[in-house]
């Protein structure tokens, strides 16, 4: 079965590839139609101009987040074999 690495790098790669186009689009407008608009409008007043500005702030450092994991992923893969390094001269 020489075709199961390659699915399950295809299913890795798919995975933080969702992760990063939805992740920061959904907590773009989590933060601000649940949190900013509903939550905090009446209660500090928060202008509509700062509302977009903190939720895309917080879409970025989702992002960022979501490519940490994915570099993280991709340097730290349990299933490649290590490489001893022999110290030994010959």
């Amino acid at each position: 079965m020489a075709d199961a690495p390659d699915f399950s790098v295809f299913k890795t790669v798919f995975f933080y590839s969702v992760l990063i186009l939805l992740l920061p689009v959904f907590a773009f407008f989590v933060s601000k139609l649940i949190v900013f608009d509903a939550f905090l409008s009446g209660v500090s007043g928060v202008s509509d101009t700062a509302s977009n500005v903190t939720s895309a702030i917080i879409a970025v450092v989702v992002l960022h987040f979501a490519l940490g994991l994915f570099i993280y992923k991709a340097y730290s893969d349990p299933e490649k074999p290590r490489e001893k390094k022999d110290d030994k001269i010959d």
